[in-house]
């Protein structure tokens, strides 16, 4: 049987306390040869689904540093 809860794995479940939100990262290149075509990439809020979509890699980064910044604590 397979399943995503912690637990059923022998893992530790832990309760956080700490702020954090989940994003899903997704890179990929628009063509065959990666050496010849730009990378891309999109970030989606997992709760919200709100994805964005980037090109440069400093823009990706600051972004997710923008939302870090957000949380609380």
């Amino acid at each position: 049987m397979w399943t995503t809860r912690a637990y059923d794995c022998g893992m530790p479940q832990r309760r956080s306390t700490r702020a954090e939100d989940v994003f899903l990262v997704r890179i990929w290149c628009d063509d065959d040869r990666p050496n010849h075509a730009p990378w891309r990439a999109s970030v989606t809020h997992v709760t919200t689904s709100e994805r964005h979509y980037f090109t440069d890699y400093g823009d990706l980064c600051e972004f997710l540093e923008r939302c870090r910044r957000k949380l609380p604590g």
